[in-house]
């Protein structure tokens, strides 16, 4: 049985609950249960200085599950663009 790290972060504009589950075996796994109904929300995920290291768009009614394995351990910040507004969580993997 996979361990995880499970991170909440409430957006109030849109009374949406976002979770964010971490798995700590291989494959590190970023499910990312932010469900929109839309197909333009996207996410970044960088690092420290900045760089943007993953992105893309949000899977449309369903969660969506983000492969962490070619990122270093560390701290990261997540960012979810929806409608204009960006929401960011840190992230250590």
């Amino acid at each position: 049985m996979q361990k995880a790290k499970s991170l909440n972060i409430i957006q109030p504009k849109f009374n949406t609950i976002a979770t964010f589950t971490i798995t700590e075996n291989s494959p590190k796994i970023l499910e990312l249960n932010y469900i929109v109904d839309r197909d333009d929300v996207i996410y970044d995920i960088c690092d420290s200085d900045g760089s943007i290291r993953k992105s893309g768009k949000l899977l449309k009614n369903t969660s969506t599950s983000i492969n962490l394995n070619d990122l270093r351990a560390g701290n990261y910040m997540l960012f979810i663009i929806d409608q204009g507004e960006v929401y960011k969580k840190i992230i250590t993997i």
